[in-house]
């Protein structure tokens, strides 16, 4: 697809309404580049190894999310900087050597590199911390939640995006097509951030669920 590059097949959910399945394809089939990148494009894919390509298009689709970042904060005032995309940060990382771009043993050893002379042990830890455990400590402390908010009359089904019970059977579920069982994580967020967002739009509230005082116990080890 001309929009994503080569970078990931576009997946729509499982709850996804065929009305919604549609409408994307008919949005990724008329979208294109923007008017004369399609030949550099090209031409710069064709002379790319496998590895450089693969980099390119995942810098490419980073810049994308960054650029919306920028121009969601620049409407609220709030400048925005993304030192990573400079062009000579970006080709001093592409003249490095792929294997030394990245390694399991440490997160972002280029930078690692780079900051020892100014900032030696900024960057020493030999792991990469994430979300995750808050993700789904969440969805189990709010699943009756969720299970309301997805209701048969919510908007995202109203407005015929969404078959809300296999949504609801994904949340209640086990195995690779539930929530907890394999789906990506990112399915469900995005598709609450959606709902939120389209109640806000048809029904001219800024009033934010609350959830109630839900919370899953906290099993992470003492440190």
């Amino acid at each position: 697809m001309l929009v994503t590059g080569r970078e990931e097949t576009p997946l729509l959910p499982p709850w996804a309404s065929a009305a919604a399945t549609e409408q994307a394809a008919i949005m990724l089939g008329t979208l294109g580049p923007p008017e004369g990148d399609a030949a550099t494009d090209t031409a710069t894919d064709t002379a790319m190894d496998a590895v450089t390509h693969a980099t390119v298009t995942r810098i490419r689709a980073c810049a994308r999310r960054a650029a919306a970042y920028r121009d969601a904060l620049a409407q609220h005032g709030v400048p925005t900087h993304f030192p990573y995309f400079d062009p000579t940060v970006i080709d001093a990382c592409l003249a490095t050597r792929p294997h030394e771009r990245t390694t399991p043993y440490q997160p972002k050893p280029l930078l690692a590199a780079a900051l020892q002379p100014i900032a030696p042990g900024l960057l020493v830890r030999h792991d990469k911390g994430h979300h995750n455990y808050d993700l789904h400590a969440g969805l189990a402390a709010h699943t009756p939640y969720l299970l309301e908010v997805f209701g048969d009359d919510c908007a995202l089904t109203r407005a015929d995006l969404i078959d809300a019970p296999v949504l609801r059977r994904a949340l209640t579920g086990t195995g690779p097509s539930s929530v907890t069982g394999g789906l990506p994580l990112a399915f469900l967020t995005e598709t609450l951030a959606l709902e939120l967002w389209l109640r806000h739009r048809t029904e001219g509230s800024d009033h934010v669920l609350d959830p109630g005082p839900g919370r899953a116990p906290d099993r992470r080890p003492a440190v």
